[in-house]
């Protein structure tokens, strides 16, 4: 069922939600093309052009596949912030096919793939709740940063949050994840103060929260 386009003309962007049944199974979906700005290479002006799709995660395929990028993610970019053991402890308690899964199946969490030419380039999730829309998870692999995907995916969650009436967006970050946290104020979040979480193993999570009101 095809549920309405919209286009920014000036950002070089086109972006299509619609809903459909892919083998029996309903997919949601958002297919956007991205034209990153002009750039100089060897005397060439160049572009990217991408085509992204945002799926839900219903099989335990995709969260197979979800389990891999949290793995090469997370590695990447949280051993130097929290350290490989922590890193390692929290891949297992909730990012691992069985905990994904479970998260799915009965915490009430959604979670979306983001593919390019069916390779995956990144993954949300999120969990509808009285105080708004929580973003849990939103990743994209180094691969393919600053190229506005991160962006256009968050108007994929903002549309999401509507279609809810959910009127506000918020998430946790590390207090030291300082890029994060500067991409997310540049999307319109705030911070709204600190929480510390103790998840089991001698660990905590010592975040800021931040959260994004949105136009229902």
């Amino acid at each position: 069922m095809f549920c309405g386009t919209l286009c920014h003309i000036a950002n070089y962007f086109c972006l299509i939600f619609y809903s459909c049944k892919l083998n029996n199974t309903k997919v949601l979906r958002i297919a956007g093309y991205f034209f990153s700005e002009f750039y100089e290479l060897s005397g060439l002006k160049r572009f990217y052009y991408m085509m992204i799709t945002i799926t839900e995660v219903t099989t335990r395929e995709h969260i197979s596949i979800i389990e891999k990028l949290a793995y090469e993610i997370w590695t990447e970019h949280y051993i130097p912030i929290i350290g490989i053991e922590q890193v390692e402890y929290m891949l297992e308690k909730y990012q691992s096919n069985s905990a994904i899964f479970s998260q799915i199946k009965d915490e009430g969490y959604m979670y979306f793939l983001m593919e390019n030419e069916k390779q995956a380039v990144g993954y949300i999730a999120v969990l509808p709740g009285k105080d708004g829309l929580f973003l849990s998870k939103f990743y994209v692999h180094s691969s393919y940063r600053k190229r506005g995907i991160g962006k256009k995916a968050l108007d994929f969650i903002e549309q999401l949050a509507r279609n809810m009436n959910l009127k506000k967006i918020y998430l946790t970050v590390n207090k030291n994840n300082k890029t994060a946290i500067t991409v997310y104020e540049k999307l319109g979040f705030i911070n709204t103060g600190s929480i510390i979480t103790d998840i089991g193993n001698g660990f905590v999570m010592d975040d800021y929260k931040m959260e994004k009101v949105i136009k229902l």
